[in-house]
């Protein structure tokens, strides 16, 4: 049972408004608000709050999470601030229901060693000059794709896929699929490079390596950045790990895309 709570706020006026507003329901329905021990954590703001706060927590595996959403588009919150009596009503009565949601692992092997980032939307790779052409080969479970030639190329999970995926031309993946999506921004179709037009698909047994000729690379994963020189490789995997996200009994993937995208 869900007693002990940490609220995760992104600092904005209207973040901390609404978290004084969700902490005196919470406790007014005998929950703790608290800052250690606690059972689910809960993002007081946008996309970029929910994320942060997963990382924030290393993607321990052991709690819950859920997002109230106090921001713009709020895909990755379960909630408005207008729902939040309903959404402390489920939690208290245990009528929620749990997503168990991918982590995706990319190790990046370059000059300094070696890196493991984790993340759970997307990975975007380019050459750290963005003005120049980022060229890479492609290799999907070890079997040759493509050679790319491009401005960056968009490696999501399923959860990712309704982020930089989908303005990169990705499809939308349910999050009861466990995949990585393939995607390319920009690519330099000429009779030098011939680059897939469509994404790919890659299930969670299988990985992306890439291979970048361009050895400088600036790599942008969950709103965070990185860049690494001299990198040899970037292999991509849904990792074993996996969060458990909070969300209502009637939640619905089709009836949330058409309210974030349609309405």
């Amino acid at each position: 049972m869900i007693r002990n709570v940490r609220l995760h706020i992104n600092g904005t006026r209207d973040s901390i408004e609404s978290a004084k507003l969700v902490k005196r329901k919470l406790e007014s329905n005998y929950f703790n608000v608290v800052d250690e021990n606690y059972d689910l954590v809960m993002a007081i703001g946008g996309d970029g709050t929910f994320l942060k706060m997963v990382r924030d927590e290393d993607f321990n595996e052991n709690i819950y999470y859920v997002g109230v959403n106090a921001g713009h588009l709020g895909f990755l919150q379960e909630a408005r601030i207008d729902e939040i009596d309903k959404l402390i009503d489920e939690i208290k009565n245990e009528k929620y229901r749990v997503l168990d949601t991918d982590v995706q692992e990319t190790l990046i092997k370059h000059a300094d060693g070696e890196t493991l980032l984790y993340s759970l939307n997307d990975v975007a790779i380019s050459d750290t000059m963005h003005s120049k052409t980022f060229k890479a080969d492609i290799y999907m479970h070890d079997g040759f794709l493509e050679m790319f030639a491009g401005t960056a190329i968009v490696l999501s999970t399923s959860l990712g896929s309704t982020a930089y995926s989908k303005s990169a031309g990705g499809c939308l993946v349910s999050p009861d699929f466990s995949t990585l999506q393939f995607s390319s921004v920009a690519s330099n179709d000429s009779s030098a490079y011939r680059s897939l037009s469509n994404s790919v698909l890659e299930s969670d047994k299988g990985y992306f390596k890439i291979l970048p000729y361009n050895n400088n690379i600036v790599v942008c994963y969950d709103c965070e950045e990185a860049n690494f020189r001299e990198a040899e490789v970037i292999i991509s995997r849904i990792s074993d790990k996996k969060i458990k996200r909070l969300c209502f009994s009637h939640y619905s993937y089709a009836q949330r895309i058409n309210e974030k995208f349609l309405q």
